[in-house]
């Protein structure tokens, strides 16, 4: 691959992320392509804060020409004469003007005669390197041998509207010295951002500080900076592509674009421009999660799995990338930290489904009262029959999405019993039932009848049904169906517990136990055989929780628990592995 990549190095990273509008005869480059090209000003209804996928797609439609229009912007980008101010730490040299159509703004409110702008600029790429280098760990960007580079450079230039900056690639070769596609960058900076207003953000929430235009610019220059300069640090890792001469498929780009994101909200975390990403996100969550159609909002991955495995978590993935690409990585990753990518997704479901008006407070996300409310499939209203099952939702999800899902019930019956069967592959299919009160999740695997969360006529059922990796294939679409049952019809006696391995986090997890026999006494012991709690059946007697707290309520630790039903007619004893 290494011959072969001389055009697409430049392209690939040109833009790496929040691509800028590089003004060449007053047109941002991504407007060159798209009005040439006929290329979309948007995906799903959102415009791109990222030339990558418009050039991908201007590459793969027509190749010369893209080569064309890049080109002319190297030779004019490179003909402006620049001033240059060195960032306090003397890593980054940033290039700027202050006239012409490319000016800087100009404001000086500390009064010491350097424009706040550049000691915006300057100061958040500072900060961006001491978090995202010295603390997270990440390599700083390289040279093109593949060595640190001593100094940094950041251009300001006037960009499109709607776009925050751009990662730049540098030379015609990638960099011999590391494995696969990785380059060394430059960094294009917007010098208005006057796009960011009112009328596209809550400022109460996302841009605290109310409408002032230079807040407004201190906070924009930090997210753009965070984001930017781990774009910068990316490429030093290796970015995978489908076939050697295309760039119609770069196969990392969701975590690209999803993890510099991050980044955002690591290095800056007062600000919080990610919102403007997550409404499109919690719609679309019944795609593959290598569709690359769905950018940005899946920030929220990566926030969760931070407060749960701390913030390295996406450098870690970025060192495995390396070694192949970015699902296979983070499963690796993911298997290291004894999880799966289908676990991850099953607690992503529970965790979306608690946002907006379904915020816990001091649970899940932190800033959840401040997300969308969940996007619920609906399904029509069940009339519940008390002696056999029923399909009460179909439809057809690919591997690695989810959906969440509200179930009108009016009940005959004293409970509800709830399966999720997948045409096949049921190993990779599950379901989540969630309710308001203790405990808020549980869940259940596929073809499985489980007791849900029931208290009277009027509730709904609320429910995710989880479509794991069952497929390397991406469009591959399986149908399931969603069913119901009244709680005493059972279609197995086969006393059940689940989870067997319970991986508590951040949520609220409990072990349930089914298909419990009359009157059954449920105890917990230790692997060595100290009785640590005791569990009481339901109301219907068949179903059981046991919330992993011991008598004294304390929550018990990481290890083997032994389990002992017992009953008049049957008994039954197993292992549950809790890891913390």
């Amino acid at each position: 691959m290494k011959g072969k990549t001389g055009n697409l190095l430049f392209l690939l990273i040109v833009g790496l992320l929040f691509l800028s509008n590089f003004g060449f005869a007053d047109q941002h480059w991504t407007e060159a392509l798209q009005n040439e090209l006929d290329l979309p000003a948007s995906i799903n209804g959102v415009h791109y804060k990222c030339g990558l996928p418009i050039l991908a797609e201007a590459y793969a439609k027509d190749p010369e020409a893209t080569r064309r229009i890049m080109d002319a912007y190297r030779a004019e980008r490179l003909n402006k004469a620049t001033d240059t101010f060195v960032s306090p730490s003397g890593r980054f040299i940033i290039e700027y003007q202050t006239s012409g159509f490319d000016a800087i703004p100009t404001y000086d409110r500390d009064n010491n005669g350097t424009p706040d702008y550049l000691e915006f600029v300057a100061k958040s790429f500072d900060r961006a390197w001491e978090v995202e280098v010295d603390s997270l760990g990440f390599r700083p960007p390289p040279d093109q041998n593949g060595q640190p580079k001593s100094t940094y450079s950041v251009i300001c230039r006037k960009l499109s509207n709607s776009l925050y900056g751009s990662t730049l690639f540098i030379g015609t070769n990638d960099i011999a010295a590391l494995p696969g596609l990785n380059f060394t960058s430059e960094i294009e900076f917007n010098t208005d951002f006057s796009f960011i207003n009112s009328a596209t953000f809550n400022f109460t929430t996302a841009y605290p500080g109310g409408n002032d235009p230079i807040i407004r610019d201190s906070m924009a220059i930090a997210v753009t900076a965070a984001h930017e300069f781990n774009h910068a640090l990316q490429l030093g890792y290796r970015f995978w592509s489908s076939g050697e001469n295309t760039l119609s498929d770069i196969v990392d780009l969701r975590y690209i674009e999803g993890s510099a994101v991050y980044m955002e909200e690591v290095v800056a975390n007062q600000v919080n421009d990610y919102y403007q990403y997550l409404r499109s996100f919690y719609r679309r969550t019944d795609r593959n999660w290598g569709d690359s159609s769905v950018l940005y909002g899946d920030v929220i991955f990566y926030i969760m799995l931070g407060n749960i495995y701390g913030k390295t978590i996406t450098r870690e993935i970025w060192e495995e990338i390396v070694n192949q690409p970015s699902l296979p990585a983070m499963e690796a990753v993911f298997q290291r930290k004894e999880s799966s990518f289908n676990f991850e997704l099953t607690r992503l479901a529970s965790w979306m489904f608690f946002s907006g008006a379904n915020s816990l407070p001091g649970l899940l996300f932190k800033e959840a009262a401040n997300y969308p409310d969940p996007f619920l499939a609906e399904s029509d209203d069940i009339l519940l029959n008390s002696v056999t099952s029923q399909t009460v939702y179909e439809d057809e999800l690919p591997p690695l999405s989810f959906l969440l899902l509200k179930i009108p019930v009016v009940a005959v019956a004293e409970g509800i019993s709830i399966a999720v069967s997948p045409a096949n592959a049921a190993i990779d299919w599950g379901g989540v039932n969630f309710s308001f009160a203790q405990p808020h999740i549980q869940e259940f695997p596929a073809n499985i009848f489980s007791e849900t969360f029931f208290n009277s006529p009027e509730d709904d059922l609320f429910e995710a049904v989880i479509s794991g990796n069952w497929s390397d294939v991406s469009d591959s679409l399986m149908d399931f169906e969603v069913r119901l049952r009244s709680s005493n019809v059972l279609e197995t006696d086969e006393i059940f517990a689940y989870p067997n391995v319970i991986k508590p986090g951040l949520e609220v997890a409990q072990v349930t136990f089914i298909n419990l026999p009359e009157n059954a006494v449920i105890e917990i012991f230790t692997g060595n055989g100290v009785r640590v709690a005791s569990v009481e059946p339901s109301r219907t007697g068949k179903i059981a929780f046991w919330n992993l707290t011991t008598f004294q309520g304390k929550p018990v630790g990481t290890g083997v628990y032994i389990y002992r039903v017992q009953s008049n007619t049957k008994s039954k004893s197993g292992k549950i592995l809790v890891i913390r």
